[in-house]
């Protein structure tokens, strides 16, 4: 039996990536810091070993994969172990599987994790469980406890940008929902960004595929440096312009839209979101996963047999991968709804930069009008909160009260920048000072856990959403809130 070690192994993407080697057949352990995270129940469920802290003597034996958290690159047992065992960044090992597999990237500054769980789930319906693959990204399916793993022959990666981290992989096909300015420890500007998004695509295999948002104005550049340097690779687009290859058209009631493609046939389709940048990521992963089953060879082995129309294939199978997203339960931290009580609802969110927050803020008042939202936010990075300051005062004074933390401390090249947190308050304060700009009521800077739950459970009440927003680990406020509230 084969044998690897993670350390850092309670992160979203090594954690997951622990599970599939379980479920693969490896003997797994890691290590990790003490503070607690909603992942490591599933790694302790699944019996896999967690050390606490980093020493070298909790690997008790030699293995045959050593692989760390690129946030633990320098520290001292990724330093030894990298001298006694095969070492892997996260990011390296799974540009080393990719070697293995046919292997399809979802890459964007958002929307990634979703579109990967969202197509994860439309290939793991009825007869597509027989579709070899499986998936690693940075989040779980709400409501399954098992990683997808149904083959080996596919693979489907979350690919990062951050420090180039995705052209380390070897890919058949990559789907890119949109470039913002992010990461600023790493790429200078946007256009370094979109520098890197072209090399992506230029790395793509022979008569490969590109999946490109076109409503984005920086991923709908790539076009032109597709058709002009990659003539083999195959090139769809979607968006709400009429010029994409899968055009969307928004319907009159909330969350429906139609694809009109088939022959002047349209199809009708519900989703439980209203946000237009969320309604594509659901097209986007119909398409994504039906040319992953058309690069198959005998295609048609996965799919119900009145579903494949040979004259239209490509047409009928996002059609009916549509229809089976239309019950995706939803992705863990990307929206999720925890608990209501009191009258009072309680959601998640990962979103840590200022379009993912506005998305988060648009969506939830589209779907809650009549509700008032309470916000608790953790930045996360000191270059990305200070680089793009002003975008975070716009976002967060559109919630009616805001309870701001310090950043989240992270692994990146900031230390020479100090924590913009209170620059954040003070500007968000000046904000609302301004009448033309007056919407959030009640601003707060809270440093420990205590007084955020305090605060938060006297200032929100009936007709309230209670919203724990950022990358930090503060999940577990909500727990401490309800039992606060009684």
């Amino acid at each position: 039996m084969k044998k690897a070690f993670l350390c850092g192994i309670k992160g979203t993407g090594m954690s997951n990536l622990a599970l599939i080697l379980k479920k693969m057949g490896f003997e797994v352990s890691g290590c990790d810091v003490s503070t607690f995270f909603s992942t490591q129940l599933k790694i302790e469920d699944n019996e896999i070993k967690i050390y606490e802290g980093f020493n070298f003597s909790d690997i008790k034996t030699p293995v045959d994969y050593f692989i760390y958290s690129s946030a633990y690159s320098s520290c001292d047992m990724v330093i030894k172990a990298s001298g006694r065992f095969k070492s892997y960044s996260y990011p390296q090992f799974l540009a080393y599987l990719s070697l293995s597999s046919q292997t399809y990237a979802v890459c964007g500054t958002h929307g990634k994790t979703s579109i990967s769980a969202m197509t994860t789930f439309a290939l793991s319906q009825g007869k597509r469980k027989e579709f070899p693959f499986y998936s690693i990204y940075g989040s779980n399916i709400i409501g399954e406890d098992e990683v997808c793993v149904q083959g080996h022959d596919n693979l489907l990666i979350e690919g990062c940008e951050y420090q180039d981290h995705f052209l380390l992989y070897r890919t058949d096909g990559v789907l890119i929902s949109n470039i913002e300015m992010d990461h600023p420890d790493y790429f200078k500007n946007i256009e370094t960004m979109i520098d890197s998004y072209k090399k992506l695509i230029l790395n793509v295999k022979t008569n490969g595929f590109v999946i490109l948002n076109i409503d984005d104005k920086n991923t709908s550049r790539l076009i032109p440096v597709v058709q002009q340097k990659r003539p083999d690779l195959n090139i769809i687009t979607y968006g709400y312009s009429l010029n994409s290859t899968v055009t969307v058209v928004l319907g009159s009631s909330s969350g429906t839209f139609s694809i009109p493609m088939l022959y002047n046939r349209t199809n009708s389709f519900k989703v439980p979101a209203i946000d237009r940048r969320l309604i594509s990521n659901y097209v986007a992963s119909a398409i994504l996963s039906t040319c992953m089953l058309l690069d198959r060879p005998h295609p048609s082995l996965y799919l119900e047999e009145e579903t494949l129309i040979l004259d239209e294939a490509f047409l009928t199978l996002i059609n009916r991968s549509l229809e089976i997203v239309q019950d995706f339960p939803g992705v863990s931290r990307r929206l999720e709804f925890v608990v209501g009580s009191k009258g009072i609802m309680y959601f998640d969110d990962y979103a840590h930069h200022p379009t993912e927050i506005q998305t988060v803020y648009n969506e939830l008042n589209a779907r809650y009008p009549e509700k008032r939202i309470l916000c608790i936010f953790t930045p996360h990075t000191a270059s990305r909160t200070k680089k793009l300051m002003e975008k975070f005062v716009d976002c967060l004074t559109n919630f009616d009260k805001v309870l701001l933390t310090p950043t989240f401390k992270s692994a990146r090249n900031d230390e020479d920048i100090n924590d913009p947190s209170l620059t954040l308050y003070y500007k968000l304060k000046q904000r609302m000072e301004d009448v033309d700009y007056i919407n959030i009521e009640k601003l707060f800077y809270l440093e420990g856990d205590e007084d955020i739950v305090d605060v938060a459970v006297r200032e929100i009440g009936k007709n309230y959403i209670c919203l724990v927003l950022g990358a930090g680990n503060k999940t577990y406020l909500i727990d401490k809130i309800l039992e606060m509230k009684g």
